[in-house]
C-alpha cells in the first residue's frame, strides 16, 4: 500500500518546500484556519480536555482548520475511550471469568487497545507523535501572528 499523501500545511512546516519544490501542492485547498476553539458538544469532559490541550497548538500551527474539526474530535473522543478503558483493566483485572469459568481477557482491554490505535492514526494525522512531530520545521516568527489575528 503507498503512503498516504501529506498534507500541504505538514510539508511546508517539514521544510519540503526547501528540500522538493516539487511536491508542494500549490492548489491544494486551503479550508480557513479554526478561529472558534469551542470544542463540539458532543464530547464528554475528558475529550474536550484534550481539545482545550491541543487545539490551540494545532490552530498555531495552522494544523486544524473547519474541514478537520470533525477529525481532531475523533482524536480527542478515542483517547477518552481509551482512558475510560484503561481505568476499567485497572479496576477489574486484565483477566476476567468467562461463561464456563475459565479466565478470559477482560474485553475492556480490547476496546483500551482499539481506541489507543485510533488515537495513534489520527494523532499522526495531526503530527502529534514524536516521529510526526520530529518532521516538522517551524517558520521563524514574524509580525503576521496568527494568535494576533484571531484574537
Amino acid at each position: 500500500m503507498a503512503p498516504r499523501t501529506k498534507p500541504t500545511a505538514l510539508k511546508l512546516l517539514q521544510g519540503d518546500d526547501r528540500t522538493h519544490p516539487g511536491r508542494i501542492n500549490r492548489a491544494e485547498a486551503a479550508p480557513p484556519v479554526v478561529t472558534d476553539l469551542v470544542p463540539p458538544i458532543e464530547l464528554d469532559a475528558e475529550a474536550q480536555r484534550v481539545w482545550d490541550h491541543f487545539g490551540p497548538m494545532l490552530r498555531r500551527q495552522r494544523l486544524l482548520t473547519e474541514a478537520d474539526r470533525l477529525s481532531f474530535a475523533a482524536l480527542c473522543q478515542s483517547w477518552s475511550l481509551y482512558a475510560e478503558a484503561s481505568a476499567t483493566v485497572r479496576r477489574e483485572g486484565t483477566l476476567t471469568v468467562g461463561v464456563k469459568g475459565q479466565p478470559v481477557r477482560n474485553p475492556a482491554a480490547l476496546v483500551a487497545k482499539d481506541a489507543l490505535q485510533d488515537y495513534m492514526r489520527l494523532a499522526t494525522e495531526f503530527g502529534l507523535t514524536p516521529s510526526s512531530r520530529a518532521r516538522i520545521v517551524l517558520p521563524a516568527a514574524d509580525g503576521d501572528d496568527l494568535d494576533a489575528m484571531l484574537a
